[in-house]
């Protein structure tokens, strides 16, 4: 299989393209509603908060905790690359190279491909496509500077992830969705929350 070929919008020559039948168009039968999307606010009790520990190197070099003060994740970046481990061992690994590669450790047997490919940019520049596990999701910049992740399958779409600061602004927040947590996309999550915010080119 080619990892190349999950670039997430309408290219005839992949058959894995979420997008072959082109762009969305108003005439589509469940059409999803980009230009009215619904607020990112949701009762506190149905998502799970994650912090992104403070440290001089950022996002590329932190700790990330969840409910219970449970540490989930650690992200450490060395040289031209960066490794997401949790506590049963690597989940991925992002090489810094001119065109940034995400590696992922499925049943132990490395499996890489382009970070513009993981969160793919739409042909409008609007929103990122990331699919897991044959669902695809949508992440869409807000004139706040959030990212809100939605699954693409709904209609209205539903808000499953957040990616903010704190109140105070210091520190990075992941909001995911209880439903999300359990369906295992924290990782996904995070993994995205690192190539949007890192600083750094990935398309």
């Amino acid at each position: 299989m080619n990892p190349y070929a999950y670039a997430g919008w309408s290219n005839p020559q992949n058959p894995h393209s979420i997008n072959n039948h082109g762009p969305w168009r108003p005439n589509d039968p469940n059409p999803p509603t980009f230009g009215a999307l619904p607020p990112p606010q949701a009762p506190a009790e149905s998502f799970q908060l994650f912090e992104f520990g403070q440290s001089q190197h950022g996002i590329l070099n932190c700790d990330v905790t969840g409910p219970r003060d449970l540490k989930y994740f650690k992200i450490r970046t060395t040289g031209s690359s960066t490794t997401i481990s949790k506590s049963t061992g690597t989940f991925a690994i992002i090489n810094w190279a001119s065109q940034p590669t995400v590696e992922f450790m499925v049943g132990g047997v490395p499996a890489k491909q382009r970070a513009s490919s993981f969160i793919g940019l739409s042909p409008d520049t609007m929103y990122r496509v990331m699919q897991v596990d044959g669902r695809t999701f949508v992440w869409l910049k807000r004139n706040s500077g959030d990212y809100c992740m939605y699954a693409y399958d709904t209609n209205p779409l539903e808000n499953l992830a957040r990616i903010c600061h704190s109140d105070g602004g210091d520190t990075i927040v992941l909001k995911l969705q209880s439903e999300a947590f359990r369906a295992g996309l924290i990782g996904h999550c995070v993994l995205a929350a690192v190539l949007l915010l890192s600083g750094r080119r990935i398309d």
